[in-house]
């Protein structure tokens, strides 16, 4: 037996496939579902989030067909405290937020990872496409998954090394399409399983009406200025806005105009041409990092969204933060938003965008 290990059972086809693979490999594995929101809150639209009861009734099946004992933690008040409120102080603040990046943070590898410890497992194991590859010496590197299309590495590099060094990832290795095979083959009952795609929290995908129960002041109309501070129309609520976009301005001005920034002060949302919305520089605050920094300059690829293709830059590490220099500037860098850095596949280290 190579040990203990607690996987995160969401429901769905990854974090089976977790669990069996860790299983055929030796490992001594237990299933744990962690609810995180309230059916009240989930609501009729629950069957497209990744946190309905009908998620946790399947979490319990593919553990009953593995034979594996089954965990159920209850974590909705830490949620709303490290997550939900989160997302909305965020957006109080002109910034696009995260929140599932933040879960991954404060949710699955802070409290899971402290509660399998507490429980006596070696490991703990989650679904993410993402290969840990582990060196002659003992050391470790984490890298993008081997399919690019469900790589998730960036949603990571919120991590530390330590809550890293303690997890386990085994689908990295493959493809979408090979584990919804695997698990066919398998038999397990979610192995056609759609994916979720919605924010937990906002199952029917409704903003609008979240934000205006939660944060009216975001969805509150205002005024869309130039940069010159020149009103050129009016808005339906800054939420509804970012960086780099161009649809749903409604301007007729004789050229495209993009947004460029958002101003929470005077509520307003400011614009400029194409080429006024690249950036060459960014800075990004509270770095961490899975490798032992030995200058203060280095060159790396730097991902600055989830779907972003990484892009060659200059990274220089600052007492307050760091400094990202691109080699050719990159549309839409969003504050709020995290920023990752490779080395070649290696993720090597990330921080929240300024």
């Amino acid at each position: 037996m190579k040990g203990s290990v607690l996987v995160a059972m969401s429901g769905g086809v990854d974090s089976a496939a977790t669990a069996y693979l860790l299983q055929q490999a030796g490992y001594e594995v237990s299933g744990a579902h962690i609810k995180v929101i309230n059916e009240k809150i989930v609501g009729s639209a629950g069957s497209k989030s990744c946190c309905s009861l009908s998620d946790q009734v399947a979490a319990r099946q593919t553990c009953a067909q593995l034979g594996i004992l089954f965990h159920v933690f209850n974590w909705e008040n830490e949620f709303r405290e490290k997550v939900y409120n989160y997302f909305i102080a965020e957006y109080l603040k002109g910034r696009t937020p995260n929140p599932c990046i933040l879960c991954n943070q404060e949710i699955k590898f802070g409290l899971l990872l402290a509660r399998a410890r507490e429980m006596g497992f070696d490991w703990i194991a989650t679904g993410h496409y993402v290969r840990k590859e582990v060196l002659p010496d003992g050391s470790w590197r984490l890298l993008r998954g081997v399919d690019p299309v469900k790589d998730q590495s960036y949603v990571l590099s919120c991590l530390n090394a330590e809550q890293l060094s303690a997890a386990l990832f085994p689908v990295g290795g493959y493809t979408k399409p090979e584990i919804r095979q695997l698990m066919a083959k398998a038999g397990l009952i979610v192995a056609e399983k759609p994916e979720s795609q919605e924010i937990c929290f906002i199952p029917d995908n409704d903003y609008r009406g979240f934000l205006k129960r939660e944060a009216p002041r975001v969805v509150a109309p205002g005024p869309i200025k130039d940069t010159s501070g020149k009103i050129l129309g009016r808005h339906n609520g800054v939420a509804f806005y970012t960086i780099g976009q161009r649809k749903g301005l409604n301007i007729a001005v004789g050229h495209p105009l993009y947004v460029k920034r958002i101003d929470m002060a005077t509520r307003s949302v400011i614009v400029a041409r194409d080429e006024e919305v690249f950036s060459s520089v960014l800075s990004a605050h509270d770095p961490l990092w899975l490798i032992d920094l030995k200058d203060n300059e280095m060159d790396v690829k730097v991902q600055i969204r989830h779907r972003h293709q990484a892009a060659a830059a200059k990274l220089r590490i600052l007492p307050a933060g760091v400094e990202v220099e691109f080699e050719r500037a990159q549309r839409g860098v969003t504050p709020g938003q995290r920023v990752a850095f490779y080395r070649e596949e290696q993720l090597i280290g990330g921080a929240w965008i300024d």
